[in-house]
């Protein structure tokens, strides 16, 4: 049996551009062409999509522990990259520090413009970055 991996998570969102935008912007993702005006696909890596889906009405309910993960190699980069953007971020427990998960990984949490959660890592610096 081949082993299943990850193809793509799929968000709903209220403004498609401006969601398309903040991960560009934030995280570097590269769009994909599509020929539909409804969605767009954005590249994570490794083959990973981010599916952006427009036509949400009603706002993002939901906790830290529902989230996307992104890993980095730095995470004191990518903090000082949020702050020059001016996006908020913070621990699972709200403190304005990464906290260190019991494997040693240092992570922090965004939201998107939508109210999605995003935990950044550094869990790049003990394994290779996506290509």
């Amino acid at each position: 049996m081949v082993k299943p991996q990850i193809d793509h998570v799929a968000i709903y969102v209220s403004d498609l551009e401006r969601r398309v935008a903040f991960y560009k912007d934030t995280f570097g993702f590269e769009r994909v062409p599509m020929p539909v005006t409804f969605a767009a696909w954005l590249s994570m890596g490794k083959g990973v999509m981010l599916h952006i889906v427009a036509g949400r009405k009603e706002s993002v309910a939901n906790t830290k522990w529902d989230h996307l993960s992104i890993a980095c190699s730095d995470i004191t980069v990518m903090t000082a990259s949020l702050d020059a953007k001016h996006i908020l971020w913070a621990s699972m427990e709200g403190k304005p520090e990464p906290a260190v998960r019991f494997d040693g990984v240092k992570q922090i949490f965004v939201k998107d413009p939508d109210g999605y959660w995003i935990e950044i890592n550094d869990a790049l610096k003990v394994r290779p970055p996506a290509k």
